[in-house]
Protein backbone atom coordinates (compact mmCIF):
# COMPACT_ATOMS: atom_id res chain seq x y z
CA UNK A 1 0.00 0.00 0.00
CA UNK A 2 1.43 3.38 -0.92
CA UNK A 3 1.54 6.31 1.46
CA UNK A 4 -0.85 8.10 -0.93
CA UNK A 5 -3.44 5.35 -0.55
CA UNK A 6 -3.07 5.25 3.23
CA UNK A 7 -3.66 9.00 3.55
CA UNK A 8 -6.91 8.84 1.58
CA UNK A 9 -8.68 6.53 4.02
CA UNK A 10 -11.52 7.84 6.14
CA UNK A 11 -10.39 9.79 9.18
CA UNK A 12 -6.94 11.16 9.75
CA UNK A 13 -4.09 8.78 8.96
CA UNK A 14 -1.98 7.48 11.81
CA UNK A 15 1.43 9.10 11.51
CA UNK A 16 4.42 9.83 13.68
CA UNK A 17 7.16 12.45 13.56
CA UNK A 18 10.75 11.46 14.26
CA UNK A 19 14.31 12.46 13.39
CA UNK A 20 15.29 11.40 9.88
CA UNK A 21 17.47 8.36 9.39
CA UNK A 22 19.92 7.82 6.56
CA UNK A 23 17.52 5.13 5.31
CA UNK A 24 14.86 7.86 4.78
CA UNK A 25 16.86 9.78 2.17
CA UNK A 26 15.49 7.94 -0.87
CA UNK A 27 11.87 8.33 0.28
CA UNK A 28 12.40 12.03 1.07
CA UNK A 29 13.96 12.57 -2.36
CA UNK A 30 11.00 10.87 -4.06
CA UNK A 31 8.53 12.90 -2.02
CA UNK A 32 10.40 16.15 -2.76
CA UNK A 33 10.19 15.38 -6.48
CA UNK A 34 6.37 15.64 -6.24
CA UNK A 35 6.63 19.28 -5.08
CA UNK A 36 4.79 21.31 -7.72
CA UNK A 37 6.57 24.47 -6.53
CA UNK A 38 9.92 22.97 -7.50
CA UNK A 39 9.57 21.62 -11.06
CA UNK A 40 13.32 21.21 -11.53
CA UNK A 41 13.69 18.81 -8.62
CA UNK A 42 14.26 15.24 -9.61
CA UNK A 43 14.82 11.78 -8.18
CA UNK A 44 17.96 11.34 -10.27
CA UNK A 45 21.33 10.82 -8.65
CA UNK A 46 21.61 14.63 -8.44
CA UNK A 47 18.49 14.72 -6.25
CA UNK A 48 19.77 11.88 -4.08
CA UNK A 49 23.17 13.58 -3.69
CA UNK A 50 21.45 16.80 -2.65
CA UNK A 51 19.41 15.00 0.02
CA UNK A 52 22.48 13.12 1.26
CA UNK A 53 24.16 16.51 1.71
CA UNK A 54 21.11 17.88 3.54
CA UNK A 55 21.15 14.83 5.79
CA UNK A 56 24.83 15.45 6.61
CA UNK A 57 24.06 19.09 7.36
CA UNK A 58 20.80 18.68 9.31
CA UNK A 59 20.26 15.03 10.21
CA UNK A 60 23.36 13.82 11.97
CA UNK A 61 22.76 15.22 15.42
CA UNK A 62 24.67 18.44 14.85
CA UNK A 63 23.76 21.07 17.43
CA UNK A 64 20.92 23.42 16.52
CA UNK A 65 20.11 21.60 13.24
CA UNK A 66 17.16 19.29 12.73
CA UNK A 67 15.82 17.02 9.99
CA UNK A 68 12.46 15.40 10.78
CA UNK A 69 10.19 13.04 8.86
CA UNK A 70 6.52 12.19 9.23
CA UNK A 71 5.82 8.54 8.55
CA UNK A 72 2.83 6.25 8.26
CA UNK A 73 2.79 2.46 8.06
CA UNK A 74 3.45 2.90 4.33
CA UNK A 75 6.46 5.22 4.64
CA UNK A 76 7.46 8.86 4.54
CA UNK A 77 4.62 11.35 3.98
CA UNK A 78 6.38 14.57 4.98
CA UNK A 79 9.66 16.14 6.01
CA UNK A 80 10.97 19.30 7.61
CA UNK A 81 14.40 20.70 8.25
CA UNK A 82 15.68 23.78 9.97
CA UNK A 83 18.29 25.31 12.19
CA UNK A 84 18.89 27.95 14.83
CA UNK A 85 20.99 30.87 13.59
CA UNK A 86 22.36 34.20 14.78
CA UNK A 87 23.03 37.09 12.41
CA UNK A 88 25.91 38.45 14.46
CA UNK A 89 27.10 38.63 18.05
CA UNK A 90 24.46 41.24 18.94
CA UNK A 91 21.39 39.38 17.72
CA UNK A 92 19.30 36.86 19.61
CA UNK A 93 19.21 33.33 18.18
CA UNK A 94 16.32 32.70 15.80
CA UNK A 95 15.12 29.58 14.06
CA UNK A 96 14.80 29.16 10.33
CA UNK A 97 12.64 26.47 8.70
CA UNK A 98 14.55 25.61 5.52
CA UNK A 99 12.05 23.12 4.13
CA UNK A 100 8.66 21.72 5.10
CA UNK A 101 6.74 19.52 2.69
CA UNK A 102 3.81 17.12 3.02
CA UNK A 103 2.54 14.71 0.39
CA UNK A 104 -0.39 16.44 -1.36
CA UNK A 105 -2.71 13.53 -0.53
CA UNK A 106 -1.90 13.82 3.20
CA UNK A 107 -2.45 17.56 3.56
CA UNK A 108 -5.19 18.68 5.90
CA UNK A 109 -4.54 15.84 8.34
CA UNK A 110 -2.19 17.70 10.71
CA UNK A 111 1.06 16.31 9.29
CA UNK A 112 2.56 19.71 8.40
CA UNK A 113 1.46 21.20 11.71
CA UNK A 114 2.98 18.28 13.63
CA UNK A 115 6.28 18.64 11.75
CA UNK A 116 6.34 22.41 12.39
CA UNK A 117 5.52 22.02 16.09
CA UNK A 118 8.16 19.31 16.52
CA UNK A 119 10.77 21.59 14.92
CA UNK A 120 9.67 24.50 17.13
CA UNK A 121 10.04 22.39 20.29
CA UNK A 122 13.60 21.60 19.26
CA UNK A 123 14.30 25.23 18.34
CA UNK A 124 13.06 26.39 21.73
CA UNK A 125 15.38 23.89 23.40
CA UNK A 126 18.22 25.34 21.30
CA UNK A 127 17.56 28.86 22.65
CA UNK A 128 15.55 30.38 19.79
CA UNK A 129 12.59 32.60 20.62
CA UNK A 130 11.38 33.30 17.06
CA UNK A 131 10.98 31.12 13.99
CA UNK A 132 11.12 32.26 10.37
CA UNK A 133 10.05 30.53 7.20
CA UNK A 134 10.38 31.89 3.69
CA UNK A 135 7.61 31.01 1.25
CA UNK A 136 7.30 31.85 -2.44
CA UNK A 137 5.44 35.07 -3.18
CA UNK A 138 4.46 34.15 -6.75
CA UNK A 139 3.06 31.13 -8.53
CA UNK A 140 0.80 29.29 -6.10
CA UNK A 141 1.91 31.10 -2.96
CA UNK A 142 -1.59 31.12 -1.48
CA UNK A 143 -1.36 27.62 0.01
CA UNK A 144 1.98 28.00 1.84
CA UNK A 145 1.05 31.51 2.99
CA UNK A 146 -2.29 30.28 4.37
CA UNK A 147 -0.49 27.42 6.11
CA UNK A 148 1.92 29.86 7.79
CA UNK A 149 -0.97 32.02 8.96
CA UNK A 150 -2.75 28.94 10.32
CA UNK A 151 0.38 28.22 12.36
CA UNK A 152 0.15 31.69 13.91
CA UNK A 153 2.95 33.16 11.82
CA UNK A 154 2.83 36.69 10.40
CA UNK A 155 5.06 38.77 8.21
CA UNK A 156 8.26 39.68 9.98
CA UNK A 157 10.35 42.79 10.32
CA UNK A 158 12.64 42.00 7.39
CA UNK A 159 12.13 42.29 3.65
CA UNK A 160 14.13 39.96 1.46
CA UNK A 161 16.01 41.47 -1.47
CA UNK A 162 17.39 39.27 -4.20
CA UNK A 163 19.72 39.67 -7.17
CA UNK A 164 20.80 37.10 -9.71
CA UNK A 165 24.54 36.54 -10.06
CA UNK A 166 26.39 35.90 -13.30
CA UNK A 167 30.00 35.09 -14.05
Amino acid sequence: MSNLTLCRTSGPPAFSVRPALVSDIEAVSRLDATNANAPLRETSEFGMDRWREYFKRYGTGRPRRHFLVATTEAGCVGFALGEVRTLDYTSAPYACVSALFVSPSCRGNGVGTALFEALCARFLGDGARNVRMMVPCVGGAETPMAFCRQLGMKTGGYIQFEKGLSA
